[in-house]
């Protein structure tokens, strides 16, 4: 089975549902601009994910370090170790007695889910299944049910809807004077990386982890009063400029003060605008989500598509109060909503 081609086509959320349902053996590769992502398949479910950003074994060592399960002693022997024995990281744990077997398979399967939930968060990239065959670690025993990771990538999706009216890639924040709040060590972390220069695409980078674990880390730190977006500033100070003007001297400060009040009344309503079309697509790509997922499991009982979205129990109409369009075709079927203009095969289509 050769299955390849543009997550702006077929989406992550179409693409676990697929392997899911056939229970399909084999590798699937994503490639996007924050890097590409290996997933494992066993029989429909997700057995092994690496991503391109961050070696697995390097960050296990990283987080039984911070949790306190290991000392950097017993870290750097067993990084030794594996250079002579090949084995992985959590396995010399096990083996040497350091780690438990319970506590290595719960690190690795919260890796694993935030590995492949942030790729619900991708936009573009591209996407390659191949059927072959996958080794599981029969000592560890890894398999985790792809249905909970689709609800999980949906959650996902809720989660962004809310966080991406209060912070933005661009948003630049600030520490407030508040110093009483109780914080975790990642969020004492975190709030190292805020000074007022850097915006949240920075701190991304800088923090070297995924954009939906670095969103929520901030939103803690906002709801809990310890940092603020930064506000526009006095470019200039009062008076202190002026220029002359067809013989007569006008403050330029005036002139810059009553622009700047005027753009900042336009900008202040761009975000309930921006707000309230980016929520509904939000909604209306979570909506078309569960509408494929009834699909499929249509498909899988009855042997057959559906032959309209009448005889199944879902979602028929988007948050533009249009119908979701839906017709079979020689390779499968067709899903989308016409979008915000409701008209059928315009740039706004969301599929």
């Amino acid at each position: 089975m050769a299955l390849e081609g543009s997550i702006e086509e077929f989406g992550l959320a179409d693409i676990l549902q697929l392997l899911y349902f056939q229970k399909k053996t084999g590798l699937l590769t994503v490639e996007g601009r924050l890097g590409r992502v290996k997933i494992y398949f066993h029989s429909g479910n997700i057995v092994a994910a690496e991503s391109k950003r961050g070696m697995e074994d390097k960050r296990l060592g990283k987080i039984l370090l911070k949790k306190g399960i290991i000392s950097e002693e017993k870290l750097q022997e067993a990084i030794e170790e594996r250079k002579t024995s090949n084995e992985k990281i959590g396995a010399i744990f096990i083996k040497n007695g350091i780690v438990s077997k319970e506590e290595i398979q719960e690190i690795i399967i919260n890796q694993l889910t935030d590995t492949v939930v942030q790729l619900f968060n991708w936009k573009k990239g591209t996407y390659e299944f191949k059927q072959q065959r996958i080794i599981m670690d029969q000592q560890l025993q890894i398999s985790v049910d792809t249905q909970h990771l689709l609800m999980e990538g949906l959650r996902i999706i809720d989660e962004l809807a809310v966080i991406e009216g209060k912070i933005t890639l661009d948003t630049i924040l600030r520490q407030t004077m508040k110093k009483d709040a109780v914080l975790s060590d990642e969020e004492k972390t975190y709030l190292s990386f805020i000074d007022g220069e850097n915006d949240v695409s920075t701190i991304i980078e800088i923090s070297d982890e995924e954009d939906i674990k670095v969103y929520r880390v901030i939103l803690s730190l906002l709801e809990k009063g310890l940092i603020e977006p930064l506000e526009e500033e006095e470019l200039v100070d009062k008076g202190k400029q002026q220029e002359i003007i067809g013989g007569f001297r006008i403050p330029v400060i005036s002139l810059i003060t009553n622009f700047l009040l005027i753009i900042s009344f336009i900008i202040s309503l761009n975000p309930f605008f921006i707000q309230k079309l980016n929520t509904k697509k939000i909604n209306a790509e979570k909506d078309l989500v569960r509408i494929r997922l009834s699909i499929e499991i249509k498909k899988a009982t009855s042997g057959s598509y559906p032959a309209s979205l009448g005889v199944i129990n879902t979602v028929k109409i988007d948050p533009w109060n249009n119908k979701y369009l839906y017709r079979i075709s020689r390779t499968g079927y067709e899903l989308r909503s016409s979008g915000p203009d409701g008209i059928p095969n315009t740039p706004d289509d969301i599929y």
